[in-house]
């Protein structure tokens, strides 16, 4: 009798975990979107067309854009996407404080922090599989995968990947001609340098394995302890493009850009000469694969001198 009983507890056991495992996975078949990005922003509707084309090219389903007192005319680029059901705006105002160095704390704790909480506990958690936060200067780009859908298939089994970036100085885009691309940037730069509490790891996590920001740096935890890989940078990084505003330069710029193969150089040597105050030319340029069809999702025409 205790053997036929223990047995039947085993069966359903087995069940009742099995039955959790089949409504998890319905869960995550069911979800809306594969893969979405979030960005709070402000004052970028010079570049917000090309950062939303990019990335849909590159296979990100759904947009959450937190409009953080924007005064350019940002509504009127996002207006055709929103109509598409490809954007969700949401505007999201100053609740104390500003974006400066002198006072990181209370901007970051009242509008930075709340926003990407509201995004990844609200509105995202039952809609997307995936999820990342970037900037809008800032570029996923995968070296190798045709699309980023499918680079993160082999990452199925973790909560979320961590990745690296690049920086890239954009002084030379020209955002009133409307034919420069901000892809097009090729000399590789130091980070700026930012407060560390307005900083943040660049991670594609899933929303519903999350549980809460360790902040500073913004870094996803996960639930039962598990955590993120770590993608190495010849898979998939992220490119960040700098000093993108017209005139920022014209003071601060004093840069001697080498002439070198950065491929040529360990990680570390490259980084030496970027602290150093040089910059280093791109000569890989890896996202350059990616010109030709954005210049026509942007209705530019294709150049092919690079």
């Amino acid at each position: 009798m205790k053997k036929t009983s223990f047995i039947t507890m085993i069966c359903m056991l087995a069940a009742l975990l099995g039955g959790q495992l089949q409504a998890e996975n319905a869960s995550v078949e069911s979800k809306k979107y594969n893969l979405s990005a979030c960005a709070l922003f402000k004052d970028e509707a010079p570049y917000l067309r090309e950062w939303l084309e990019y990335h849909k090219m590159l296979g990100v389903d759904h947009f959450y854009l937190y409009n953080n007192d924007s005064t350019d005319n940002y509504y009127e680029v996002l207006r055709p996407y929103i109509e598409e059901g490809v954007v969700t705006l949401v505007n999201w105002p100053t609740r104390a404080g500003k974006k400066t160095d002198e006072e990181p704390f209370l901007y970051a704790l009242t509008t930075h922090v709340p926003a990407y909480e509201n995004c990844s506990k609200w509105l995202s958690k039952d809609e997307t599989k995936w999820l990342t936060f970037l900037s809008v200067d800032e570029y996923l780009l995968p070296l190798y995968a045709s699309s980023l859908t499918a680079l993160l298939e082999k990452y199925d089994e973790f909560p979320g990947i961590a990745l690296s970036s690049n920086c890239y100085d954009a002084y030379s885009f020209d955002q009133f001609s409307g034919k420069s691309l901000l892809i097009e940037s090729v000399d590789l730069t130091a980070a700026p340098k930012e407060h560390s509490m307005l900083t943040m790891e660049k991670c594609i996590f899933k929303p519903d394995q999350a549980t809460m920001f360790h902040w500073p740096n913004y870094k996803q935890i996960f639930k039962g302890n598990c955590y993120a890989a770590q993608v190495d940078r010849s898979d998939l990084r992220v490119n960040r493009y700098v000093h993108r505003y017209k005139g920022y330069l014209d003071f601060a710029r004093e840069k001697e850009s080498l002439c070198i193969d950065h491929r040529l150089l360990t990680e570390k040597e490259a980084d030496q000469i970027l602290a150093d105050g040089y910059q280093i030319q791109d000569h890989e340029k890896a996202i350059y694969r990616f010109l030709p069809s954005l210049r026509n999702r942007m209705g530019y025409q294709v150049a092919w001198n690079w």
